[in-house]
């Protein structure tokens, strides 16, 4: 999620013990969430948007999904036919042909299996179409459904998925909310309707490139085709099938993160936010309490030593491995400070003063001037910062949420789920100035 959502929500069951069933009633709670969601999807059919004639017939748009850019190696198999149209002939590929290799140097890319080779210069364009539906490729093995394009330039490739709209969504909701929690259910149809309206603003409103729409990591949304799937998600995509959030007729940019600490960070549209407090911030409060209060990454401490933030100086602003190598053996001062705040309380800009000398970072590079040894950044910028008393070597940094604070909060989500909010008060609530629509 550029968005979006930066950190995924991989087991944020494990916080939630207090609230599961025993098997025999999570198996009773699944049942209700079928027929729960069913009689959605009947709802949706016979009403449409706002009330309009629904057009459930009306095909969904395909959308093309960069799964990685400028690559210079990696693998490539096959599940079922795939048919490769080149120049010189067309080739079937299937399983039988085995697993491609694949290199790319100095322009040049070769694809290698036990019964295949190919060897191409860029520039290049390769198209993989699948004869049936269940056909599936592997890229790096992960499978994905639909047709795959290998860009080649002297960069590298950039790899493509192209599929239908809903499919793509059911290898997006898995990696993105927990989809096997019946409890779960309304925060993952809110997580359905968002997603689908953030790929239809990419696809329709701001595509991400002319090769593609989307991308699959975290500056969009987390898509890994056929990987994984999850009880509630696989019911709610077709369930709410396009259905999306438009503001002013328009697929709205329904922006989401993991966890907002309490405090989301208000779109600059915030006059008409309901709730707003004066000061400008928008709290994500139900019910007296935080609806993330539950995220593991509600609040967190971290640990810094000044050389790492030494390092992280070195790579972001390029200064010489040889200058710093001399630092740290003569010695060196260095000083983080916050510069700006936003309404939110949230850093808008750090200054590292280093040998008299100040770097000022701002936006998404605050997380990674601070960020840990393994090069991880931190969780988000909502932190303040407290000097070690007893190790001048070291800070301490205090922080909440996990994200950039905008749009939904996915735990947030989750917590009013379990309230019982249901998915359009959820949605309402973080996105109070969109509409429900059906695009088609």
């Amino acid at each position: 999620m550029i968005l979006k959502p930066l950190l995924l929500l991989g087991q944020p069951s494990n916080a939630y013990n207090s609230h599961r069933p025993g098997s025999a009633a999570k198996y009773s709670l699944f049942l209700v969430v079928l027929l729960y969601l069913s009689s959605f999807s009947s709802s949706c059919t016979s009403s449409g948007a706002r009330g309009g004639p629904a057009r459930e017939s009306s095909r969904a748009p395909d959308i093309r999904v960069c799964l990685a850019e400028n690559l210079q190696e990696g693998s490539l198999a096959f599940r079922g036919d795939y048919r490769l149209e080149m120049e010189e002939a067309i080739y079937q590929l299937d399983e039988s042909v085995g697993t491609f290799m694949f290199e790319v140097q100095a322009g040049i890319m070769r694809l290698r299996s036990e019964r295949r080779y190919f060897e191409l210069e860029a520039p290049q364009t390769l198209v993989f179409k699948p004869k049936l539906k269940s056909s599936q490729f592997l890229f790096n093995d992960i499978p994905y459904g639909g047709d795959l394009f290998l860009y080649l330039t002297d960069q590298g490739v950039t790899v493509v998925n192209e599929v239908g709209i809903e499919r793509y969504l059911l290898g997006v909701i898995p990696q993105e909310m927990p989809s096997n929690e019946a409890e779960y259910t309304e925060a993952v149809v809110a997580q359905t309707i968002a997603s689908r309206s953030y790929a239809m603003y990419r696809l329709n409103i701001a595509p991400q490139s002319k090769l593609y729409h989307i991308r699959a990591d975290e500056s969009d949304q987390i898509y890994r085709g056929l990987s994984k799937s999850g009880l509630i998600s696989d019911q709610a995509v077709p369930a709410t099938r396009g259905i999306i959030l438009t503001l002013q007729d328009q697929p709205g940019l329904s922006e989401y993160h993991s966890t907002c600490g309490g405090v989301l960070e208000s779109p600059s549209d915030t006059a008409s936010l309901p709730g707003l407090a004066k000061d400008g911030v928008s709290y994500d409060l139900s019910r007296g309490q935080d609806n993330c209060i539950l995220s593991p990454s509600y609040r967190w401490v971290e640990v810094r030593r000044i050389e790492t933030i030494l390092h992280n100086v070195q790579s972001l602003r390029q200064i010489d491995s040889v200058v710093v190598a001399d630092w740290i053996e003569n010695g060196y001062t260095l000083e983080v400070v916050i510069m700006e705040r936003r309404p939110s309380g949230r850093v808008d800009a750090v200054a590292v003063n280093l040998n008299g000398e100040s770097h000022v970072f701002s936006g998404s590079s605050v997380r990674r001037a601070l960020a840990n040894r393994a090069g991880e950044p931190l969780p988000s910028e909502f932190f303040f910062i407290n000097a070690s008393s007893k190790n001048p070597q070291k800070m301490y940094i205090i922080g909440a949420g996990a994200g950039h604070g905008r749009g939904m909060c996915q735990w947030g989500a989750i917590g009013m789920a379990l309230k019982g909010f249901n998915h359009k008060q959820i949605l309402s609530f973080y996105y109070p100035n969109f509409k429900l629509s059906k695009a088609y």
